[in-house]
């Protein structure tokens, strides 16, 4: 497209599977600007504990907080975290509900699941070979300090575009 197009520059939005290592080093390479969704769970245990104490603690300080967001830097790109209320109660909801769903005398048949791992992770098997099991309330409240937080890497430095800016290019990513 480069040489057909005589492009001066080449912008790039996409979702998660476009963040590997390999992937932004060809990008930053080329000089292809991107912003790209983020696997923050994923990340060094360091990071991960800093972004989600920094959303802990905005949400103490602010109740009834809908949306935050912070700048980091993360293998020397910019990584911008955005926290959504909606967001937040949605991303709880969506799992737990379709496990609860399911449902009969507080177990679910494991056969019911099997495709699905997402659900998966919030069960809790009781004995070794059952076919059935319960909710891991434990592995749900862990998981939860996480609801509502997403993020987004970029080789934009912030006087190239707003925190704002690049969420909103990225959230347009659909169009």
């Amino acid at each position: 497209m480069e040489k057909n197009y005589d492009l001066s520059e080449t912008f790039i939005v996409a979702d998660r599977a476009m963040f590997t290592k390999d992937n932004l080093e060809k990008m930053d390479k080329k000089k292809i600007k991107f912003i790209v969704a983020a696997k923050l769970k994923t990340m060094k245990k360091d990071m991960k504990e800093q972004i989600t104490n920094d959303v802990a603690k905005v949400l103490e300080e602010n109740e009834g907080l809908d949306i935050w967001s912070k700048d980091y830097v993360f293998e020397g790109r910019r990584l911008i975290v955005n926290y959504s209320k909606k967001r937040a109660k949605k991303d709880r909801d969506r799992l737990v509900e379709r496990i609860q769903k399911k449902m009969k005398d507080g177990k679910v048949r494991l056969a019911d699941l099997i495709n699905n791992t997402g659900t998966k992770k919030y069960l809790k098997i009781d004995k070794k070979g059952s076919k059935e099991a319960t909710l891991n309330e434990l592995k749900i409240e862990e998981h939860a300090k996480w609801d509502g937080i997403h993020g987004v890497i970029t080789n934009h430095k912030n006087n190239d575009l707003s925190t704002e800016e690049i969420l909103i290019r990225y959230r347009n990513l659909w169009q």
